[in-house]
């Protein structure tokens, strides 16, 4: 299974940086959404893939930029 690592890139200004960089393991790149949501707080917050990726020659691990398009808050 390839690693993938995923950059969060905007939102708002209290998201953690700690939680905008993410490690996923799909079986293949096809099956990673183009967005993906992330709970914070009392919501979701909303990213969309940008199209920008590359490869760490190091490892080969590859890195998918997302940036944030919107906020949902969780129904209760």
């Amino acid at each position: 299974m390839p690693t993938i690592h995923i950059r969060l890139v905007g939102g708002p200004a209290a998201f953690p940086q700690e939680q905008r960089d993410r490690t996923v393991t799909p079986e293949s790149l096809e099956e990673l959404d183009d967005r993906v949501r992330v709970r914070f707080l009392a919501g979701w917050e909303h990213f969309e893939y940008t199209g920008d990726e590359s490869a760490d020659p190091a490892d080969g691990t590859v890195v998918r930029c997302y940036e944030w398009i919107y906020r949902t808050h969780i129904a209760e």
